[in-house]
């Protein structure tokens, strides 16, 4: 999902989907990430699953953070994905 995408006050269906695929992945990355020794990346995928959880739970309230949130999520992911774009492992 691409930072600015997630800039938008109110999620639409796909934009939610789309964090929830991205938690429920980078969840189970984490944890064969620690099993092959990248302690730092599965550090940073358990960041980004946590926070596309946490930008989910921000759409169902009307939070004056909600914005924030949404960019620190982008933020995460995007370092995520670059992380796990550079090991040789067959699951990132």
């Amino acid at each position: 999902m691409k930072v600015k995408e997630l800039a938008n006050s109110q999620l639409n269906g796909d934009q939610l989907e789309q964090l929830m695929h991205c938690m429920a992945i980078c969840k189970a990355c984490a944890v064969l990430c620690a099993q092959e020794e990248y302690k730092e990346i599965a550090t940073l995928c358990t960041d980004c699953a946590d926070s596309c959880e946490l930008a989910i739970r921000f759409q169902c309230t009307p939070s004056e953070f909600c914005q924030q949130i949404l960019k620190l999520c982008g933020d995460i992911c995007k370092k995520c994905g670059d992380a796990c774009g550079k090991i040789a492992s067959r699951h990132c």
